[in-house]
């Protein structure tokens, strides 16, 4: 059996939960798994581009404690990206990526002043436990059928 991209480069034990959340209109105040209040942390994103290339995204997502789960939102996480990829639109962007998994900031920090290599930053990668799947139904009434 082939192996993914994040099996490939996971050398760090799995750290959190993670859902990449392409609805637009919603921002997930509360965990969507034990509905409890979510708070904004920043957090470090390993997202492979392509197969050689893999970015280091510093991001604000939602993140529930008591779940262990990251909730990262797709269209903010597509226009970060865009703006390293100069002429690239974010909508082209969708399906053209992965996210791999976390990188503490202290790894980050040491591999953007070169102090260890980016191969040894790339080897810090901790992999997520789950990829979970956000199922949304706006408000509204619907037909029953």
């Amino acid at each position: 059996m082939r192996k993914s991209k994040r099996e490939k480069l996971q050398k760090v034990p799995p750290r959190y939960s993670f859902i990449l959340n392409p609805h637009r209109d919603l921002r997930c105040s509360t965990c969507p798994r034990c509905d409890r209040r979510t708070s904004l942390r920043r957090i470090v994103l390993s997202v492979a581009l392509s197969e050689s290339d893999v970015a280091l995204v510093k991001k604000g997502c939602k993140f529930c404690a008591a779940c262990d789960l990251i909730i990262c939102h797709q269209d903010e996480l597509e226009s970060l990206i865009s703006k390293w990829y100069v002429g690239v639109n974010p909508a082209e962007l969708s399906g053209r990526y992965q996210v791999i998994g976390t990188v503490d900031r202290a790894t980050c920090l040491k591999g953007s002043r070169g102090e260890i290599s980016p191969q040894e930053v790339m080897a810090s990668v901790a992999g997520f436990k789950k990829d979970l799947i956000l199922e949304y139904q706006p408000a509204g009434r619907y037909r029953q059928e």
